[in-house]
């Protein structure tokens, strides 16, 4: 190691009364590193250390500040009910050391897996979905208080994300990472929803989907095929319902904020804590039986045949009524956007029509080819809307 560099060996000393020697490089980038770092007094005591050279861009005293400052903030509004972010130890931007000012932020350090390589040693793809679900409602959880604070994650990567794996190890959700964030707007709330879909498929499936601009501001995924679509038909129909909500090509149509995604993830994982003849018996005996329902018993059968769960009842039948009962809901309204479509007396509202392009499973089911002119049906709703609106 250079003389002048500040790095494995050396000793850093934040305040008079700590000092930290500088151990293995846990990680970094071209103008940063960050370094396991051992208390001298108190070896037990271990934390990161990021570093770097004000001198090298300018830019880096007021980013390692703004990273400081945010956790700060963050760490108040957990107020220790949660632990989703990790606490500053010290924050220094003129520390003096091998002949050079350096700027250095000591964090807690992180020693969980990546959420990633949890999920990805799962034996199959239900596992899988098991661990996400949780895992989901957690980092929904996170993104609301984030967002409350009036800040989005705006470069969330997988490797970012850690996983303790048993309960009572404390807060199994941690995300690391936050020199890039940025302010609350319209547009960076959706991108941060529209992000955790994007990692939420990547963990399920094992690959990065393909992301394309439906318009100038909207982005949009193909379809999984190949082996992705092998895993993603592998996944329950409740599970694909929120990621496809997740990522649905209409943005009207996404979850609006953190708070509603987080709820769906916790529906579904609610699911997954009964066993599935609990899941049947509330199904069977639902006085209004609907879309939650069929996604219950499709996960208990699912469950059955494919993990060995115990079901002690046949539910073809019943698995078989729900599915035509949430397809019929959705052919009765196929049957007015049709006639509506093609010039005949019925009308339908923007609010049913919204709810009709909510699932385009059941959209492909109903009538696929449909799907182009209900399309174009939507644009001119919204035009017309647009023109009322302005004469308004």
């Amino acid at each position: 190691m250079d003389s002048n560099e500040l790095g494995e060996g050396r000793l850093i000393q934040p305040d008079a009364h700590r000092s930290y020697r500088l151990q293995t490089r846990l990680g970094g980038g071209l103008t940063s590193q960050v370094y396991l770092a051992v208390n001298e007094a108190d070896d037990t005591e271990q934390i990161a250390v990021k570093i770097a050279r004000p001198a090298l861009d300018p830019r880096l005293t007021a980013s390692f500040k703004s990273e400081a400052d945010l956790l700060a903030r963050l760490a108040q509004a957990e107020r220790n009910r949660t632990r989703y972010f990790p606490r500053v130890i010290f924050f220094k931007n003129d520390y003096y050391a091998q002949g050079g000012k350096w700027l250095l932020l000591g964090l807690e350090l992180i020693t969980a897996p990546s959420l990633a390589d949890c999920v990805w040693r799962e034996p199959n793809m239900l596992a899988r979905e098991r661990l996400t679900a949780q895992a989901g409602v957690e980092y929904a959880r996170m993104l609301t208080l984030l967002h409350n604070t009036g800040t989005t994650c705006a470069d969330r990567k997988l490797k970012d994300i850690h996983w303790h794996g048993a309960a009572n190890e404390g807060q199994q959700l941690r995300v690391l990472d936050w020199n890039v964030t940025a302010q609350s707007t319209t547009q960076t709330l959706q991108f941060d929803l529209f992000r955790f879909g994007l990692l939420w498929y990547q963990l399920l499936l094992e690959t990065e989907p393909q992301v394309i601009k439906s318009d100038e501001t909207t982005l949009v995924i193909t379809r999984p095929s190949g082996a992705a679509l092998e895993k993603w038909e592998q996944l329950s129909e409740g599970m694909r319902h929120v990621i496809e909500t997740t990522l649905h090509p209409n943005l009207k149509l996404r979850y609006p904020g953190a708070e509603l995604l987080k709820q769906a993830f916790q529906e579904h994982w609610e699911r997954w804590q009964k066993t599935p003849d609990e899941l049947v018996r509330a199904a069977r005996n639902a006085s209004n039986p609907g879309a939650g329902d069929f996604y219950a018993v499709d996960l208990a059968k699912r469950r059955h045949e494919l993990l060995g769960d115990p079901l002690s009842e046949q539910v073809d039948d019943l698995y078989a009524r729900l599915h035509e009962l949430v397809k019929g809901q959705w052919d009765k309204l196929a049957d007015t956007v049709r006639d509506a479509l093609t010039g005949g007396d019925s009308k339908i509202e923007p609010d049913a029509l919204a709810l009709f392009l909510q699932d385009e499973t059941a959209l492909a089911a109903s009538d696929p080819v449909m799907a182009l002119r209900l399309k174009r049906y939507s644009i001119m709703l919204e035009a017309r809307q647009a023109a009322e609106d302005a004469d308004g």
